[in-house]
């Protein structure tokens, strides 16, 4: 069980680095929505720009 938010960024951190990369499908991208990561938090981890990433999330 996650115990905080330092820790499940560092869990997505550790994901992204072993190979998830953008796009990613809607589902997935609502989903780190969901659990609270802002477009800019979501952005950095693939490295792309967030107003890209708040697109994604307004369709």
């Amino acid at each position: 069980m996650l115990h905080n938010r330092d820790e499940l960024d560092s869990l997505l951190k550790q994901a992204f680095d072993e190979g998830v990369s953008w796009p990613v499908e809607r589902s997935s991208l609502m989903a780190l929505s969901d659990l609270g990561l802002t477009a800019e938090q979501i952005a950095r981890y693939f490295s792309v720009d967030p107003v890209v990433v708040r697109e994604f999330l307004s369709r």
